[in-house]
């Protein structure tokens, strides 16, 4: 029995309707935001090489696989080189400069810029 005076949206639904969008928001917030907020981050000497990165877990993949074909490694004296190489850069930007000049490597069957391969055997030496 609907009279002209109750034709507006009842209280209790809009209300369960309201709290159900904010609990479904929060949700999706938490899915989003633990993974980010339990991946591994840079600590140690080459932090500040590392912080491109926003988790670990692949470069640390790479660099291991890197590390298999570069068995004199020295992970100061890279980072150093690297460290001179880069200057002010961005990782993004050393990286974009060693593909422009052809400065490549083979990872496992990837062909990757020689900055990027560092950083990556950084990584692993350093997680």
């Amino acid at each position: 029995m609907n009279t002209a005076g109750q034709r507006g949206v009842r209280r209790r639904p809009l209300m369960i309707g309201l709290l159900g969008l904010l609990g479904l928001g929060a949700v999706t917030g938490l899915a989003l935001e633990v993974p980010r907020i339990l991946s591994v981050r840079p600590n140690g000497p080459y932090e500040e090489l590392l912080s491109g990165f926003h988790d670990l877990d692949a470069p640390i993949v790479v660099g291991h696989a890197a590390l298999t074909r570069m068995p004199r490694f020295e992970p100061g004296e890279a980072a150093s080189r690297l460290r001179k190489r880069m200057g002010r850069k961005s990782l993004s930007q050393a990286v974009r400069d060693d593909a422009d000049e052809n400065h490549m490597t083979e990872v496992v069957g990837w062909v990757l810029p020689e900055a990027l391969v560092t950083i990556c055997a950084l990584a692993a030496i350093d997680g």
